[in-house]
């Protein structure tokens, strides 16, 4: 699969519509890549709909790779003890 690559403020909408994406792909789909490094995020309520459906889909999907998540999301997933199957990558 191409990695799935984002662009601008990541919002609710962009959240729910990255978690739509990830939920119609199945295990046979992999490896999985999200590009947020063209990414920000002004409004950090959007972590608390992100969080935890990415970690569950990460765990359903194998692995994720996050590449350049912005700060707030990468020290949101640190602070809740996220790690492999969800990798970040700078």
């Amino acid at each position: 699969m191409s990695p799935l690559c984002l662009h601008g403020q990541l919002d609710r909408d962009v959240a729910c519509l990255l978690l739509e994406q990830l939920a119609s792909c199945g295990p046979e789909d992999a490896p999985f890549t999200v590009d947020l490094s063209d990414t920000s995020i002004r409004d950090i309520t959007v972590l608390e709909v992100l969080i935890e459906p990415l970690c569950e889909a990460a765990r359903r999907l194998g692995t994720i790779e996050l590449v350049g998540a912005p700060p707030p999301l990468r020290i949101a997933l640190g602070a809740r003890g996220a790690s492999a199957p969800l990798v970040l990558r700078t």
